[in-house]
């Protein structure tokens, strides 16, 4: 599912007395403050410990990784025929003359982009998104390959496709980053390769009147709340804490504030 944060103001005295103490020491309104917090809670969950790439090429070598476990592509070559045994397993033989077997369910060379997608989410893990390593199984005296064989064509299809979406799960975040900072007149904090990846449509919404409201920063993509649901708690409660530090601080931390605040009208 997508994951929508909200940075509510209404209904939590505690925190409410806190950004109102703040605005007043600083000069700065509570809509600026709480902004500027939800631009940093996205910062935070960008950098949290959710597998996301540094760049397009680590991006494209996780995805290789990760579909050598789902697929096992047929190459030029190879044939493959029922066994006379087992009308449910399938022989395969290389060119080199490799030999092994799989489950007849398993071999689809043409496989839709759809089957393979299905294929491709049913070996990953619920919490992490990640693909879960397979192994080889010794049965009826041959090694049986669980993966699923389509030709080196679809296989090459399938992984363009999917590397296509590397940065996907970023970018969810960056545009929606991106649109807090600007209402903070700042500038937003990732990798810039992330600005030529495909659009995920990220949102901020920013709804605070009279010290009350909230601030909501919207991830599109469908997986986002299974990533990052885990760190949500740790990273809300750091923003938290933090206004509260900076309501006895001075220095850096509230000069920059005070300093995005004056740089434009909010």
């Amino acid at each position: 599912m997508a994951l929508a944060l909200d940075f509510k103001v209404e209904g939590d005295n505690a925190l409410r007395r806190a950004l109102n103490q703040f605005a007043r020491k600083v000069g700065v309104p509570v809509k600026f403050i709480v902004t500027d917090q939800m631009r940093l809670w996205v910062q935070d969950l960008m950098s949290a410990k959710v597998y996301v790439p540094k760049n397009k090429g680590q991006g494209r070598k996780a995805v290789d990784s990760a579909l050598s476990n789902v697929f096992a592509p047929l190459v030029a070559g190879t044939t493959t025929t029922p066994s006379s045994v087992d009308p449910s397993t399938i022989l395969v033989r290389s060119a080199s003359g490799a030999v092994w077997a799989t489950d007849v369910e398993l071999m689809d060379k043409s496989a839709s982009n759809a089957a393979m997608r299905t294929r491709h989410e049913s070996m990953r893990n619920e919490h992490t998104g990640k693909v879960r390593k397979v192994r080889n199984q010794k049965r009826s005296g041959y090694t049986f390959v669980p993966k699923l064989h389509v030709t080196s064509l679809r296989y090459d299809q399938y992984r363009k496709r999917v590397r296509g979406s590397v940065g996907k799960l970023k970018k969810g975040w960056a545009e929606a980053v991106n649109q807090l900072a600007a209402a903070v007149n700042t500038s937003a904090k990732f990798p810039k390769w992330l600005n030529t990846a495909p659009s995920t449509g990220g949102s901020a919404n920013i709804n605070l009147t009279n010290g009350s409201g909230y601030v909501s920063a919207t991830n599109n993509v469908s997986y986002a709340e299974t990533k990052y649901e885990r760190w949500l708690p740790g990273t809300r409660l750091k923003r938290v804490k933090d206004i509260g530090r900076q309501l006895a601080a001075k220095g850096n931390r509230i000069d920059r504030l005070v300093e995005q605040f004056n740089r434009g009208k909010f």
